[in-house]
């Protein structure tokens, strides 16, 4: 499940505008919300298909609502970033 996490970060993050990316990175984990009904959406739709792997790993986890596996792929998101610029920051 963490390799197909890491394709759909890395996806996500080509899709979404630095500016979007910026917006997420200073959100509040409580203020994640706000982005179930556009990313949300995009990631129920469109990645949470019944053939693939991440769903059917979310399945296999016991996590049977798309929902609940969309605010999991955000929050998880959300975290994949913060460390990737504090990672960054080390580096220079």
């Amino acid at each position: 499940m963490y390799k197909e996490c890491w394709k759909l970060f890395e996806q996500m993050e080509e899709i979404l505008t630095d500016e979007e990316l910026d917006e997420i990175l200073a959100c509040e984990l409580n203020e994640l919300h706000k982005y179930d009904s556009d990313l949300g959406f995009w990631i129920r739709n469109r990645v949470l298909t019944p053939d693939s792997k991440l769903y059917k790993s979310f399945i296999n986890e016991g996590v049977t609502r798309k929902d609940d596996m969309s605010d999991r792929l955000i929050s998880d998101f959300y975290w994949h970033l913060k460390f990737k610029r504090l990672d960054e920051r080390y580096q220079d």
